[in-house]
């Protein structure tokens, strides 16, 4: 009799941890599927949708930034021609037979420094950005931008990773 009871008890034990990982592992599936979806929806969407959508701007807000980004974005191209120009020129001097070291260090300078006022373009801009949002955005603003950070770091480990994999395949 006691046998029985042990077994039902053991049954009833089994349903019940059965019915609690069913649950959990649907939670994780509708977590997962409600996150695909976002990304999803995010990934049809430029950067300007997307964060005016996230950061829920009104129309002075959305006008701000679309003026904001559009000066940041015609400064970041000249500053990427000049890049590319001194990248040319730097191309030029390493394949011409009296190459000048020191000219080309001094292009290389050149391009570095050209590369820090695009980070300071992209402060500022940030900046202006930040400037016009209240604090609910501001934190939205944070989160996003720690997103786009960390979507950019993963980038850079995934492609040292599959670096380090063909070198140690070689």
């Amino acid at each position: 009799m006691e046998t029985k009871k042990k077994n039902k008890v053991l049954m009833w034990t089994v349903a019940v941890l059965l019915v609690l990982n069913i649950s959990t592992l649907s939670t994780i599936w509708i977590e997962n599927h409600k996150e695909n979806k976002q990304r999803t929806s995010h990934r049809n969407k430029n950067h300007s949708e997307v964060l005016i959508d996230e950061l829920q701007l009104n129309n002075e807000q959305i006008q701000v930034y679309q003026q904001s980004r559009k000066q940041h974005w015609k400064e970041l191209l000249l500053k990427k021609k000049e890049i590319l120009s001194l990248k040319k020129e730097v191309h030029q001097a390493f394949f011409n037979p009296n190459c000048d070291t020191i000219y080309i260090y001094q292009l290389i300078d050149s391009i570095g420094y050209l590369n820090a006022a695009l980070e300071r373009n992209n402060y500022q801009h940030f900046l202006e950005i930040k400037e016009q949002l209240d604090s609910t955005q501001l934190n939205r603003f944070q989160e996003f931008m720690g997103e786009l950070l960390q979507r950019d770091e993963s980038r850079l480990h995934h492609k040292l990773n599959r670096e380090n994999d063909s070198i140690k395949h070689k």
